[in-house]
């Protein structure tokens, strides 16, 4: 299917993306791309907004971090550190979903260790436990 311009139908019902879409159409013809589904636009501009996003929270809290207090304005150097810093965490991987089920499988076969005799609930010792009072009150200075 060829890609539609920008007065498509995609465009229309989402005004305030028609800017990131026409971006990304940009690059697409960059890369000799000429022939895609509309939604693989959606899917671009929903993956740009999310690395955006990612990149600009780094950079906010950079700042927060330099400053100690949240500026009004990002600093050019926090977002090229955030971006820096970014790129070095490299892309995020996903488990393929049969591995994951195998996995689990293997993990929930395996006993879970026995109730020691008894029952209930274990607490810890007198020693370690929060509950007991830790104050005195001196009544005498009351009277």
């Amino acid at each position: 299917m060829e890609a539609s311009g920008p007065s498509g139908p995609s465009s229309a019902k989402r005004p305030e993306k028609a800017d990131a879409r026409q971006a990304v159409r940009g690059l697409l013809r960059e890369l000799n791309v000429l022939e895609y589904d509309e939604a693989v636009l959606d899917q671009l501009v929903e993956i740009m907004h999310r690395e955006v996003r990612s990149v600009l929270g780094i950079a906010e809290e950079l700042s927060r971090k330099h400053d100690g207090q949240k500026k009004a304005k990002l600093d050019v150097s926090d977002v090229r550190a955030a971006i820096e810093m970014r790129a070095q965490m490299g892309p995020r991987e996903t488990i393929d979903p049969d591995v994951q089920k195998i996995e689990a499988s293997r993990t929930n076969s395996s006993e879970l260790p026995p109730v020691p005799e008894g029952g209930g609930l274990l607490l810890p010792s007198d020693r370690s436990r929060r509950t007991t009072t830790n104050w005195r009150l001196d009544l005498d200075s009351f009277a």
